[in-house]
């Protein structure tokens, strides 16, 4: 990959305005486009109105994370107006590179097809192991504001043991919860077991005698259906922090009259700072290693 300097970050949140200070305070130039609406940012706002015009000087384009919530749009919530990715792709060059987070094969396709490198972020390690330390954050200030006990002695289920998970796990257990473990894989288990945590197999789970407080999900595929939700404590609060298509029957939960909130980008809404910086380092990774 050829000498980066100028990055064009369109769409995002919070997290894309740090990631923009953070990229100049690495020595890269960095703009901003679509944040019209967004305080704070008016140094490194792009000062073209139409999206040729943004993306004409830029080596590097930064989308955001997810890239688009309804496979067309750039996801733009700070924006008067919102482009689509079939206009941006118009608009880019052969020599130009795309930075996206969560972009679906079809449009990867879509601009391979133009000559259009892609990468995507969101599938860097370094970024998922970093974002599930803001992530396990995010969960315990929702349950803080939503349960009437302390999280200390507190009966905490999380199905799935991956890499936010595990940090999720630790960290609650710092914090003296009582954790069980529930995932599908028998080798995930016995690691639960060797960290001193308690676990069932997924297909056991509406067997086990479920008094939880709270139960948090983070596999992204329906694990946690009626049959499960009715052997819940009544009480128990349900937190799903899996990307969509998420892994709990939320209507089942409604008729259940159970307590649930899909908690979706945690680092994004609790620690944007740091949220930015980590996708910062994972793009600045992979052009790196891409001049080798």
């Amino acid at each position: 990959m050829r000498e980066i300097k100028r990055f064009l970050i369109i769409g995002g949140d919070k997290r894309q305005m740090f990631l923009a200070y953070y990229l100049m305070s690495m020595g890269y130039k960095a703009e901003l486009f679509g944040f019209d609406l967004l305080d704070g940012c008016d140094d490194i706002r792009c000062q073209c109105s139409e999206l040729k015009q943004a993306v004409e000087s830029a080596q590097v384009i930064i989308l955001p994370l997810p890239v688009s919530m309804d496979g067309q749009k750039i996801n733009s919530p700070y924006g008067k107006n919102t482009e689509t990715l079939e206009k941006l792709s118009n608009c880019l060059d052969r020599d130009q590179v795309v930075f996206a987070g969560m972009m679906s094969n079809a449009w990867k396709s879509n601009f391979f097809k133009k000559g259009i490198q892609v990468y995507d972020y969101f599938e860097r390690e370094e970024l998922a192991v970093r974002n599930a330390i803001p992530t396990a954050q995010g969960v315990i200030k929702i349950a803080i504001d939503n349960l009437p006990i302390t999280l200390h002695n507190s009966r905490c289920l999380i199905t799935g043991y991956g890499r936010t998970a595990k940090v999720l796990a630790k960290v609650l257990s710092a914090m003296g919860a009582l954790i069980t473990i529930s995932a599908r894989k028998f080798s995930d288990l016995a690691w639960a077991n060797a960290e001193g945590y308690k676990s069932v197999f997924l297909k056991d789970l509406h067997n086990n005698n479920n008094d939880f407080d709270i139960l948090v999900n983070t596999v992204p595929t329906l694990v946690v259906d009626e049959k499960i939700l009715s052997t819940l404590n009544p009480d128990c609060l349900i937190v799903d922090i899996a990307s969509s298509p998420y892994g709990i029957d939320f209507d089942a939960a409604e008729s259940l009259g159970l307590k649930v909130i899909i908690a979706g980008s945690l680092p994004g809404k609790v620690a944007p700072k740091t949220a930015g910086e980590i996708i910062g380092d994972a793009i600045i990774n992979t052009i790196k290693e891409g001049s080798e």
